[in-house]
């Protein structure tokens, strides 16, 4: 069974792992709006699976991959 807590119960678990995290309402907020945290809707709060958020937060997807092996000139927009 899957440790599903609301939003601010996720943030309370985290704080008492670790009380000086930096990891705040807002922050968890986001990531279950972008899609970056798993999350079920229960009218218009998010459900947040624990371990799928420790999982997360111990392995973050960079938000840019790494471009350093690429070479040559790269467009970095369509409109000129």
């Amino acid at each position: 069974m899957a440790r599903m807590r609301l939003l601010k119960e996720a943030l309370n678990e985290i704080k008492s792992s670790d009380p000086s995290t930096a990891i705040t309402a807002n922050a968890l907020r986001g990531m279950a709006k972008r899609g970056e945290i798993q999350t079920v809707m229960v009218g218009n709060k998010y459900l947040i699976n624990m371990d799928l958020l420790e999982s997360y937060l111990s392995n973050p997807k960079p938000l840019f991959p790494d471009t350093s092996s690429q070479t040559g000139i790269r467009r970095i927009s369509e409109k000129l």
